[in-house]
Formats: C-alpha cells, sequence, structure tokens
C-alpha cells in the first residue's frame, strides 16, 4: 500500500504530465497557428473558456469564450510585436476595457470602452466607445449610446 507521500507525488506527477500536454497542444485548442512558445511570449492572459474579470491585464488577453469585465492591454509599451489586438475574444465581450492594441471580438460587444487601436466585432456593438486611434468594423448592428472619436467606425 502506497504511503500518503507517494499517492501525492504521483498526483504531482500525473498534474506536471496534464499541464505540460495543455502547453504543448494548446495551438491547436486557441486556433490561432502559434507555438506554444509565441503564445507564451505575445499574451499576458490565455483563457479557453469564459472569464469574468476584475482586474487589470497588462498586455494582451486571449478569452476562447465570452469576456465579462476587465481592463485588458493597459500598458502599451508592454505589448511588444504581434499581429492580435489587446483583446481577442472568440464569443462575445461585455463590460471590458481595452487601453491599447484593440479588440477583435467574433460574438457581440456591449457596455465597454475600446481606447487605440483599430478593431473588429463580427456581431453587434451595443452602448460601446471607441476612443482614440484607429478604425472600428462592426458586423452586427450598432445600437444605444455610441460615442466615438475615431474618424469611422463602419
Amino acid at each position: 500500500m502506497p504511503t500518503p507521500y507517494q499517492r501525492l507525488s504521483r498526483r504531482i506527477s500525473r498534474l506536471a504530465g496534464l499541464c505540460l500536454f495543455t502547453v504543448t497542444t494548446l495551438p491547436a485548442w486557441a486556433g490561432s497557428g502559434l507555438s506554444s512558445q509565441e503564445l507564451l511570449e505575445q499574451f499576458n492572459l490565455m483563457v479557453l473558456g469564459n472569464t469574468t474579470s476584475y482586474q487589470e491585464v497588462a498586455g494582451r488577453a486571449y478569452v476562447g469564450g465570452s469576456a465579462s469585465g476587465g481592463t485588458y492591454a493597459a500598458w502599451g509599451q508592454t505589448l511588444g510585436s504581434s499581429s492580435y489586438a489587446g483583446l481577442t475574444v472568440q464569443g462575445s465581450a461585455s463590460g471590458v476595457t481595452v487601453q491599447n492594441g484593440g479588440a477583435v471580438v467574433a460574438g457581440a460587444i456591449s457596455n465597454s470602452t475600446i481606447n487605440n487601436g483599430s478593431s473588429a466585432i463580427l456581431g453587434s456593438s451595443s452602448n460601446t466607445s471607441y476612443n482614440g486611434s484607429g478604425t472600428t468594423y462592426v458586423a452586427g448592428s450598432v445600437a444605444g449610446a455610441i460615442s466615438t472619436s475615431r474618424s469611422s467606425v463602419i
């Protein structure tokens, strides 16, 4: 019969193996085409599902589901070189603030603020502000109180 220490050691080994498997196969899950190394270099936050945040993320963030709340790409100098937006969301976004690098949202966006950087919203946009540099493309309807200081919201 294994001792409690041996059982704990086996569990830690299994967990380490699972973590290694997750990191090495993450690009396939995320659909980004980036290697594991590139993912870790270009994103400060990676969530494969949904996220609710009350915090600030200094650099880029990738969310595989929907995002609610939080401030992303808060410090522009930490973004570094990348073709990815300050915030990339595969689902919908609500109550988010993006300070730099713009946003790419596959679903709808609402009650949010996007500052500096071009953005592409593939769903609808409601009650969202687009400020600073860059252009914004919204594929769906635009409703609610939209404020912008940008030259164009398409």
